[in-house]
């Protein structure tokens, strides 16, 4: 298998570039598309892909600067992108290499055109609806959800299910969604005897499921123990990098929940305590349109843990259905 290109590799390459507009080198000889780094002549970095087929819908936007057109020496198409706010250079740098990976499984030029073009215009407003830092509430929801795949998912199942199965970030009312079962996780910080549940249909569902309850707290950095957020994200990147479909598809589900990398998130550390499931069955307490007024059209409630002791499952062998 190629390698996946190294961002350090990339930003070497780059900054080793001279700061001519129509010096270019090629990213990578061995990727199916001529994709092209350089600078410009004010010394910014430049993205260039060179194709024989016409890049269509991708054009300039309030963060990206984007020129397409037909080169007289050979008839090709050039789209040059360029970023318009150097405050978001560690976002561009991120977006030129997910551009680069999500069109190297391409069958062929026209293929991996449209892969390009797909994936440029979901990052153009993934810039455009915002680039705030996440909250740290969403952080640890997210970062739950993560160590579900890494600690529970990637050794009971294969790469495939463990990130087709995580839906959440597609707007399900369910964080995995599995043929024979569910699941929903829940983050917590040790000692806190609650968890939320946001509406009405997250657990309405006929099929047995579970709550995953996992136990996370923040640490310092020099607990051995610990991880930051993008460690988190990179230790999980690192182990699909063998299918790099699914490695595109994970990062495609981490651009819908609004993380992009941030240097900030490597100041964040955590420490995992721990995993808990509840078997969500008929019998479990929960509200849902049926056993509510009809008056009563949307709400969220909170669970008590010790409440719902009866329903804990031992352990994560108890979960069954996850294949």
């Amino acid at each position: 298998m190629t390698n996946l290109i190294d961002i350090e590799e990339l930003l070497k390459k780059w900054d080793n570039s001279h700061a001519e507009e129509d010096v270019l080198k090629r990213v990578d000889a061995e990727h199916p598309l001529d994709f092209f780094i350089g600078k410009d002549d004010e010394g910014k970095r430049v993205f260039a892909l060179i194709t024989n087929f016409e890049p269509t819908n991708v054009s300039s936007s309030k963060f990206l600067s984007v020129i397409k057109n037909k080169r007289s020496t050979d008839d090709r198409w050039a789209v040059k992108i360029k970023l318009k706010n150097d405050e978001f250079e560690d976002v561009f740098v991120h977006l030129c290499v997910d551009l680069i990976e999500a069109c190297r499984v391409c069958i062929n030029e026209l293929n991996g055109m449209e892969i390009f073009v797909t994936r440029f215009l979901k990052w153009q407003k993934m810039m455009e609806t915002g680039l705030e830092e996440m909250s740290a509430s969403k952080i640890k929801g997210l970062i739950g959800e993560l160590l579900f795949i890494d600690k529970i998912l990637l050794k009971r199942t294969d790469k495939e299910t463990a990130i087709e199965s995580w839906l959440g970030p597609e707007g399900y009312d369910r964080d995995f969604v599995f043929c024979e079962t569910w699941v929903e996780v829940k983050t917590i910080g040790t000692g806190k005897d609650s968890i939320e549940i946001s509406s009405l249909d997250q657990l309405n569902v006929e099929k047995i499921g579970y709550l995953a309850v996992i136990n996370l707290d923040k640490t310092s950095e020099t607990d051995a123990a610990g991880f930051s957020f993008n460690e988190i994200i990179n230790t999980l990147i690192l182990k699909l990098q063998s299918v790099p479909k699914m490695l595109f598809l994970f990062n495609d589900k981490l651009m819908l929940l609004g993380y992009r990398y941030r240097e900030s998130y490597d100041n964040m550390h955590f420490i995992f305590n721990g995993i808990n499931y509840y078997k969500v069955d008929a019998t479990f307490p929960k509200l849902i349109p049926e056993n509510i007024r009809s008056e009563i059209v949307r709400a969220n409630y909170t669970l008590s843990l010790t409440a719902i002791e009866q329903w804990k499952v031992e352990d994560n062998y108890g979960v069954t259905g996850i294949s």
